[in-house]
């Protein structure tokens, strides 16, 4: 009997691994690993011509969330503000 219970229980923690490492795909094939606050736009890093004037535009992912978010977001506003390439 304790075989048995044994080979039902390992059976199960399987299941349970192979359920738990599986990535999150939809139909179109994008996996998600979760939530993720995020800000992103589309200008690469590097794309700008110096010659023209425009900024030069840095991304910066994150995944702070709350009083961490908010800081960040006051260190990148000061950033902004000191800079005139960036």
């Amino acid at each position: 009997m304790k075989k048995v219970v044994a080979v039902i229980m390992s059976i199960l923690l399987l299941m349970a691994t192979m359920t738990a490492c599986n990535a999150n795909v939809p139909a179109d094939g994008t996996a998600t690993t979760g939530t993720v606050a995020e800000e992103t736009t589309t200008t690469a890093v590097g794309t700008n011509d110096p010659a023209t004037g425009e900024k030069i535009q840095i991304i910066f992912w994150h995944t702070l969330t709350d009083q961490h978010e908010a800081a960040l977001k006051e260190i990148v506003a000061a950033f902004n503000a000191s800079q005139e390439q960036y």
